[in-house]
């Protein structure tokens, strides 16, 4: 018996995986005979979690199970082969799941005598013989009867059918010997040449094999004895089909160890989520969508655990091998072993593979998952491998442990950081609002640091030609005037007419995704709120989207060039979710958003730099302190209160500015103290807010055009005098319910968690 201890690593701490109770699983399985050994591996998406190896090849004792033990896969082989080879294939458009087996394989239907079995035959699609729905029996023993693959597939097209296509489930090995010849015809190559090519090529699965070559006889464990010669079947295949069919057969016949399954089960996860290059995503939902069949759920190809919600997909195999994927905690577990040996008469290893997939279950449970940013890093990571990148960051873009993501970039040897592009207030945000910035070289890593607050606003062609990748990574506010998202937006489209890809570090919004409120702008702002070509207005005020999800509306719905985009989601992300159970960390993203309350209140109280009152620049309250040297705070406090304004409660202030409106002068006015987030209307606030200013003090109170392009209001600054702030919100309701319905198909969260 030979074990391997583990340790998970992740990138931010490292957790024991306590493998006592899977080891005592396993360690009865092999003193009660289940088996004489076997390996396993269980893992994530981006790493092995626990490999192993137990016992021996048999019962003599003499060879020990090793971790690069080789072992015949049986019907595994549809999921870890065929299937596979289809998924790429379908990727590649050489075939469709609703192709008809006749198109491939015409003696399937030309063959046949019999008029309702021909009828039926056309209706067959490959679809159905990888879901055990086509109507064909099970199996047949082919062996006895032919001496070659050509021999079989030719009489496997001649079983008729024994129920309707579409209609029932019968497990089916025929159906996966006729859909293996599919693959072949339809990709041009014999289905182990596919595999090969398509799959264990680019996956490094050098121990998967079809027939392995004699020198790995001593890392193959042996399964059954051969009633003919006594000798145990030995690194041929243990399907007696499949060796008759000269081991190439679409439903047995590979070879191969715990950790090549391992590679294959974690980029099936990876391409789950869309990041494989292999397996895209609109492919994997295709295969991965559980469908009814007759009284069952599959997905194709794959089993669907039963109560797992049609996330957990799983395959066995004769001879004591199995292979699951967990698609909802991103998890998998193989189990391979030799149960067949000596007899097949063994029946143990159902129980065997519940108590082991249960123990796994219990420990994976008890492991505290990476931080969500952690994840959302580590694919970031797989996206740019050996890409030269330019950064468009600040100072708020950092990890769980408060790191800036830029110094880890630039020490990772995945990836080539060429350069930084700055926004608005700096690299490290050492400048104040409107200032604006020089290149410069960045003291900490020696790199440019290319200004986009200057005279130039986007990426210039020459610096764009020195990176094949243009990363994006800025905390948004969730206000539509913040000018964060309109720079990425700007070097995005810039990057478009370089050929440049644009990925973007997603980040969640710190006022939610709930929520839109406010006009789309009728004003063409520029950094405050653009309006496209041709389009009537932008962005609401409170637009309730992430920076990747704006950039994906300008992207597909507004831009005349489409750029190169991807978005790096933030894992588990809902529009119901509040930013503080993200598990992301808040790091003030410029001088004067301080705080999360600040942010709150941003998409109301900034209405205030069009006036001539001071909106808490320069104390540690900005925008939720609002006042001026005239105002008497009791009066304005006692006028808001009285507004009823939901979620939110006024308290007289005092305050004297250290710099910007009034400073130095002790302002009266109130401090905005919103009691119920969920309730709280920021934008009809600050407008209720401003009116009341107004009609308090209507001489010294002074409004500038600068507050309509702000809220995208056209002549809001005479209006608010004259009109009521219901009129106001009411003129724009139209247009914000146009633009809720233009930004759905872009919308990159869902409303709430997935199953």
């Amino acid at each position: 018996m030979i074990g391997l201890p583990f340790l998970l690593l992740t990138t931010t701490a490292l957790w024991a995986f306590d493998a006592t109770e899977c080891q005592r699983v396993l360690h009865t399985a092999i003193e009660g005979r289940a088996f004489p050994g076997c390996t396993f591996q269980v893992g994530s998406e981006d790493q092995p979690l626990w490999t192993a190896a137990f016992g021996h090849h048999d019962y003599s004792g003499r060879t020990p199970v090793t971790l690069d033990a080789i072992y015949d896969l049986a019907s595994v082989t549809k999921v870890a082969g065929t299937t596979a080879v289809f998924m790429r294939l379908v990727a590649l458009e050489k075939v469709r799941l609703d192709d008809p087996v006749s198109r491939w394989i015409p003696e399937f239907v030309a063959d046949i005598d019999d008029p309702q079995q021909r009828a039926q035959r056309q209706r067959v699609t490959v679809e159905q013989l990888l879901t055990h729905s086509s109507g064909l029996g099970p199996w047949r023993p082919f062996y006895r009867e032919v001496d070659s693959y050509a021999e079989l597939i030719a009489a496997a097209c001649q079983v008729p059918l024994v129920a309707e296509p579409g209609e029932s489930h019968r497990y089916s090995d025929i159906g996966l010997m006729i859909a293996g010849e599919v693959a072949a015809r339809a990709g041009g190559r014999s289905l182990p040449e596919l595999e090969r090519e398509l799959v264990f090529d680019p996956l490094e699965m050098s121990d998967t094999w079809r027939c392995p070559p004699a020198e790995l006889l001593p890392r193959i464990p042996p399964t059954e004895e051969d009633a003919d010669s006594g000798e145990f079947v030995h690194g041929v295949v243990h399907d007696e089909n499949a060796r008759a069919g000269e081991g190439r057969t679409g439903h047995a016949g590979l070879f191969s160890t715990a950790k090549d399954l391992g590679k294959l089960a974690a980029e099936l996860l990876r391409a789950a989520q869309g990041r494989s290059c292999l397996f895209p995503r609109q492919v994997v939902d295709q295969f991965f969508e559980p469908r009814r069949v007759g009284n069952t759920q599959r997905a194709v190809g794959w089993n669907i655990v039963p109560d797992s919600g049609g996330q957990i997909l799983s395959h066995t195999g004769f001879t004591g091998t199995s292979l699951q994927l967990d698609l909802r905690r991103q998890r998998y577990i193989v189990l391979l072993s030799n149960r067949v040996h000596p007899t097949r008469d063994n029946q143990q290893i159902g129980r065997v593979r519940r108590e082991f997939r249960a123990a796994v279950e219990r420990q994976f449970a008890s492991i505290p998952s990476p931080p969500a940013i952690e994840r959302q890093f580590t694919e970031l990571l797989q996206t740019l491998e050996g890409k030269r990148v330019g950064l468009l960051t600040n100072h708020s873009s950092v990890d769980a442990e408060f790191r800036f993501l830029a110094d880890r970039l630039h020490a990772s040897p995945q990836v080539t950081l060429v350069c930084f592009f700055a926004p608005e207030h700096g690299l490290r945000g050492d400048r104040q609002a409107g200032q604006k910035v020089e290149d410069y070289e960045d003291d900490a890593t020696g790199l440019p640091v290319y200004s986009l607050y200057s005279q130039r606003r986007i990426p210039t062609p020459e610096q764009l030609a020195e990176i094949d990748v243009l990363l994006c990574d800025l905390q948004d506010v969730g206000a539509r005037f913040y000018t964060f998202v309109w720079t990425v937006v700007s070097a995005m489209e810039a990057a478009s007419l370089e050929n440049t890809q644009v990925v973007i570090f997603d980040r969640p919004n710190p006022i939610g995704l709930a929520h839109v409120e406010g006009a789309p702008t009728r004003l063409n702002a520029g950094l405050i709120g653009p309006i496209w070509s041709g389009q009537p207005f932008g962005v609401p005020t409170r637009h309730g989207m992430t920076v990747g999800e704006i950039a994906t509306l300008v992207n597909e719905a507004w831009a005349t060039n489409r750029a190169d985009l991807t978005v790096v989601r933030v894992p588990d992300y809902t529009r119901s979710t509040r930013f503080v159970d993200t598990g992301y960390p808040w790091v003030m993203p410029s001088p004067n958003m301080p705080t999360l309350d600040t942010a709150t209140v941003y998409p109301g109280t900034c209405i205030f730099e069009g006036t001539n009152l001071s909106e808490g620049r320069g104390t540690t309250r900005p925008f939720e302190l609002i006042g001026a040297p005239f105002v008497q705070p009791h009066h304005v406090a006692a006028h808001l209160n009285d507004a009823g304004l939901p979620g939110v409660r006024f308290r007289e202030a005092w305050f004297t500015p250290t710099f910007d409106d009034h400073a130095g002068q002790l302002c009266g006015g109130v401090q905005v103290h919103v009691t119920d987030p969920d309730t709280f209307q920021p934008v009809r606030t600050g407008l209720v807010m401003l009116k009341a200013f107004c009609e308090l003090y209507p001489e010294q109170v002074t409004v500038t055009s600068f507050a309509s392009r702000l809220m995208g209001i056209p002549d809001l600054h005479r209006r608010i005098r004259t009109e009521s702030v219901e009129s106001l919100i009411d003129d724009w309701q139209a247009d914000l319910l146009e633009f809720q319905q233009l930004r759905q198909p872009h919308l990159l969260y869902p409303e709430s968690p997935q199953p």
